[in-house]
C-alpha cells in the first residue's frame, strides 16, 4: 500500500486542512494485469466541511491523487 505525502491548504490564518490519504491497491495471482484500487476520495471527506473553500481543496487534492495513480500506472 501507499501512503500520500501529507498536504497542509491554509485558506485563512485560523483554519487549515492537513490530508493524509492512503491507497491500497490488490491484483490476483490469476490476472496479474489487473489491480483494484481502494481509497476513500478526499471529496467525499471534505463534502460535508462547513468551509466555503473545502469542496474545492477536496477537488484539488483528488485530482492529484488521480493524477498521480494514473501516471504510475501508465495510462
Amino acid at each position: 500500500s501507499l501512503t500520500f505525502n501529507q498536504q497542509v491548504f491554509n485558506i485563512n490564518m485560523d483554519w487549515s486542512i492537513l490530508c493524509p490519504f492512503k491507497v491500497v491497491v490488490l491484483n490476483m495471482k490469476a490476472a496479474p494485469d489487473r489491480i483494484t484500487l481502494i481509497l476513500t476520495r478526499p471529496t467525499w471527506i471534505l463534502a460535508r466541511d462547513p468551509h466555503p473553500e473545502a469542496r474545492r481543496i477536496g477537488e484539488t487534492i483528488e485530482k492529484r491523487i488521480v493524477a498521480a495513480l494514473r501516471e504510475g500506472a501508465g495510462l
